[in-house]
C-alpha cells in the first residue's frame, strides 16, 4: 500500500467511444494494486466500469453539455482525486481536469497522436504510430513513477510490462443476461458452439459485405455452430437471413454476456472486437477501410483479415459514411478467408 492510513485516489477519464472505453481498462489493471480507482465515462458505457470489481465508483455523463459537465465536476470534486488520468483529451475533459487541478500538477494526459495519425493517413506511413493500448499503458505507468518512492515494486512491474506486455484490458460480464430471448438462445446451445458475428459499424466504409457475411453464417451453421448476429440497424434483417438476429435488442450488458459465452467472435473494426479481446474470447477481426496500423490492432487470441492490396486503404482515421472512390472494394473480403480463421482459432 502507498500509505498505511489512506490509499491515494486516481480519477480515470474516458468518455467515448465503446472500443476506447474497453481499452482504457488496461489502466485499471496497472493501477489497481496501489490506488483506489474512480472512472468517468458516458452513461451508455458506464456498465463496463460498473462491472469492474477494481473500480471503486463511477461518474457518468449523458453528453458533453455544460449541464452534464457541471454535474460531473461536482461529483469529481467530492472524490478529491490525488491524480487525474485523462485518456480522452477533448474540450470537455480539459474543463474537468483544469477545474480539479488548475496548475496541472496531478494531471496526466495521454498522447492522442492526432497530427501524427493524419500525416500517416496522408503519406500511408504508419511507422510513427503507437497503438492506443500502448499509449494508455504509458500514462498509467507515469502515475506509478510519480509515486515511485512509496512503491518499491514499480521498477519490477515496469520490467514486466516491457518484457512480456502482461497488462491487457479486462472487462467482466454480468452473472446473468437480462434479455429473455438471449437467455433462451444460450440455453438451447449448452455446448458453447456459438459464433457471434458483428458485421455492422456506425461508419458504412467499415462494414463487411453483408453478402459475404450471409454466406459465412450459412456455411458455419452447416458445420453445427449456432450463430448470433448482433448490431443496431434493423434494416440489415433482409440482407442476413440465417442465424439468430439480435439487431437493436441487446443492452451493452447483454452484449458482453453473449460474447463471453461465444466460442469465437467475428467482428469488423469496432468496439465488439475490443470486448472480445478483453474477455479473452478468440476473435476474427475484419478490417475494411481502416487498418490495424492506425493504432487499433487487436491482441490476444485474435486473427486479422483484410484486403491488403488496395492503395486507397486506409481512407480515413475512423471510417466514413461513403467510399471516396465509390467502389468499396475493401469490404469484399471472401467469407472463406474468415471461415478459415475461425476454425484455426478454434483448433488452438
Amino acid at each position: 500500500m502507498i500509505n498505511a492510513q489512506r490509499r491515494k485516489k486516481v480519477l480515470i477519464i474516458r468518455l467515448s467511444s465503446l472500443g476506447d472505453v474497453v481499452l482504457s481498462q488496461v489502466s485499471v489493471e496497472i493501477l489497481k494494486k496501489n490506488f483506489d480507482i474512480f472512472f468517468m465515462t458516458k452513461k451508455k458505457y458506464e456498465v463496463i466500469a460498473r462491472l469492474n470489481p477494481h473500480i471503486k465508483d463511477t461518474i457518468s455523463i449523458k453528453n458533453s453539455s455544460v449541464k452534464e459537465i457541471i454535474k460531473a465536476l461536482q461529483k469529481a470534486k467530492e472524490i478529491k482525486p490525488d491524480f487525474i488520468l485523462d485518456l480522452q483529451d477533448k474540450v470537455s475533459t480539459k474543463i474537468i481536469r483544469i477545474f480539479l487541478d488548475p496548475f496541472c500538477k496531478r494531471t496526466y494526459v495521454w498522447d492522442a497522436q492526432r497530427i501524427e495519425r493524419r500525416k500517416a493517413l496522408l503519406l500511408k506511413d504508419f511507422s510513427k504510430i503507437k497503438p492506443v493500448l500502448q499509449r494508455f499503458k504509458e500514462k498509467a505507468f507515469e502515475i506509478l513513477e510519480a509515486e515511485e518512492k512509496n512503491l518499491p515494486d514499480v521498477r519490477g512491474e515496469k520490467l514486466l510490462l516491457s518484457a512480456a506486455e502482461e497488462y491487457t484490458p479486462k472487462i467482466y460480464p454480468p452473472k446473468f443476461p437480462q434479455s429473455e430471448k438471449l437467455r433462451k438462445f444460450l440455453e438451447s446451445n449448452p455446448e458453447k458452439k456459438i459464433i457471434c458475428v458483428a458485421p455492422e459499424s456506425q461508419w458504412k466504409t467499415k462494414m463487411w459485405s453483408l453478402k459475404e457475411c450471409s454466406l459465412l453464417i450459412k456455411s458455419i451453421e452447416k458445420k453445427g455452430f449456432k450463430v448470433a448476429v448482433v448490431g443496431e440497424n434493423k434494416k440489415l434483417f433482409p440482407e442476413i437471413r440465417d442465424g439468430e438476429k439480435f439487431f437493436g435488442e441487446l443492452s451493452l450488458e447483454d452484449l458482453i454476456y453473449l460474447i463471453s459465452k461465444s466460442s469465437v467472435v467475428v467482428s469488423v473494426d469496432s468496439g465488439i472486437m475490443h470486448i472480445a479481446n478483453a474477455l479473452s474470447i478468440p476473435c476474427v477481426a475484419v478490417f475494411t477501410s481502416t487498418t490495424p496500423e492506425m493504432g487499433f490492432s487487436p491482441y490476444g487470441k485474435s486473427s486479422i483479415v483484410e484486403y491488403r492490396k488496395l492503395r486507397c486503404r486506409p481512407c480515413s482515421l475512423f471510417g466514413k459514411d461513403y467510399c471516396p472512390n465509390k467502389h468499396h472494394l475493401c469490404s469484399l473480403i471472401p467469407y472463406t478467408k474468415v471461415e478459415r480463421e475461425i476454425y484455426r482459432l478454434i483448433s488452438k
